[in-house]
């Protein structure tokens, strides 16, 4: 994600500011301090996950499916993990080649299906939840409560505002 691990000196960027007169130091080291530990925390949940077998995709996938037991239409998979419909079409076949997910049709439009967790799609969620969420835990007692708002907070005012046309 961010390949970057030399991160730039506050001396180097003095010098660079020299140049570029835009640069805005404090700016720029958040910056790089928020995509550092972002990849860094994105790496370490990859290599959590691929101890399951599993891409954050496909996990992302299988947690929403996890949260509809009903099950969802692969265009609001697609939706809810931020993939084209064609991409989800081929993680859903995958996942159900895996015997991860099954694909219903649906009693009103025959056109139409939805996707649900198998027994062992969700047996591996359980089996894959506990110790992910742990982890998530261990990693947050760096900060307390407090902290942990602001910094919920902080992130929410860095966030792109939403357009009126999404």
């Amino acid at each position: 994600m961010f390949d970057l691990r030399e991160l730039p000196s506050h001396d180097t960027m003095l010098r660079f500011a020299r140049s570029y007169p835009d640069l805005d130091i404090s700016a720029l080291e958040s910056w790089l301090t928020l995509l550092r530990t972002a990849s860094d925390e994105v790496h370490a949940f990859e290599t959590f996950l691929s101890q399951y077998g599993v891409s954050p995709t496909k996990f992302f996938v299988l947690l929403l499916l996890k949260r509809h037991p009903d099950g969802l239409t692969p265009s609001r998979l697609a939706q809810g993990v931020d993939v084209s419909p064609p991409t989800m079409t081929g993680i859903v076949e995958r996942l159900a080649r895996d015997g991860l997910v099954a694909r219903l049709d649906t009693p009103v439009d025959r056109r139409s299906a939805l996707v649900c967790l198998t027994q062992a799609g969700s047996d591996l969620m359980d089996t894959l939840l506990p110790p992910h969420y742990a982890r998530i835990a261990r990693l947050f007692t760096r900060l307390n409560e407090e902290e942990r708002m602001q910094l919920r907070q902080l992130l929410a005012k860095l966030r792109p505002p939403v357009s009126d046309s999404e």
